[in-house]
């Protein structure tokens, strides 16, 4: 009878041990898998809504590519396409009814439907170009990416990096400006400002302001001026606390104006 008591003990020491044991194994959390820099999160964390996105731009470009993405059930359910021109037509969308460039039309609705149904950045990079629009593909799947990333419950900062493309009042008699606004670690590392002007002989076209030719010198020295001042600006705030230039207060105006467009579109 003793014996069989102690074998009891045993048994039942054994059992308390083994599960006072799992009990502190399943206490342990496991490590968090962190979102990638820029990267939308994978399926269960994408909100529903309407969200939008702008690729990279500079004087090269021609312009810039936004893009609307509809979020439903976790996934893309609708997808708008524009291509915003540079200044030369007054940043105009372009308009594929007119357009000359067949293969601009057929890629509209070629990315439209390789993006639905889609739910994450690696699936957006994985489309393959549209043959004859390579740089608009390019365009295209960027901001996508950016648009799918700020339907993320988690953000990874205030701005994307990249360079973003900005303008004022285009309807403004005297012309606009129009800046290029490189943003590195959510401030701004870099700005190229333009400035365009009205072209009489065409209504609805703009040119470049020489500012070689141009007789108000100080339109030149409040461009470098700006190009300098601006660096460093981390919002709208600290674009506004920039100086106007003296003699050049309407661009003044109009820098600014075009630089918190770009900081708003660069928005995560």
């Amino acid at each position: 009878m003793q014996a069989r008591k102690v074998v009891f003990l045993l048994i039942s020491l054994l059992l308390i041990l083994s599960l006072a044991g799992c009990g502190a194994s399943n206490d342990q959390q496991q490590p968090e898998q962190e979102t990638p820099q820029g990267e939308a999160p994978q399926n269960g964390t994408i909100a529903d809504g309407d969200y939008v996105g702008y690729s990279d731009a500079d004087p090269e470009s021609h312009g810039e590519a936004r893009v609307q993405l509809t979020i439903k059930d976790g996934k893309i359910a609708e997808v708008k396409i524009d291509e915003i021109q540079d200044g030369s037509t007054g940043h105009a969308v372009k308009d594929l009814a007119t357009y000359p460039h067949q293969p601009a039309v057929e890629g509209d609705a070629y990315f439209k439907d390789k993006f639905t149904g889609l739910s994450s950045v690696e699936e957006i990079r994985a489309v393959d170009d549209f043959a004859g629009i390579t740089h608009s593909s390019e365009k295209f799947k960027l901001a996508a990416e950016r648009a799918l990333v700020q339907a993320g419950t988690e953000k990874t900062g205030t701005y994307f990096d990249g360079t973003f493309m900005g303008y004022s009042d285009t309807s403004a008699e005297k012309g606009f400006a129009t800046a290029y606004v490189t943003i590195k670690n959510n401030a701004i590392e870099s700005v190229v400002l333009e400035e365009w002007q009205p072209d009489q002989e065409n209504p609805g076209s703009f040119n470049l302001k020489d500012y070689a030719s141009y007789p108000l010198k100080e339109a030149q020295e409040g461009n470098e001026y700006f190009t300098q001042e601006l660096v460093g600006a981390a919002g709208p705030e600290d674009v506004d606390a920039v100086d106007d230039y003296a003699g050049v207060t309407h661009s003044s105006e109009n820098y600014k104006a075009a630089v918190k467009m770009a900081l708003e579109k660069a928005k995560q």
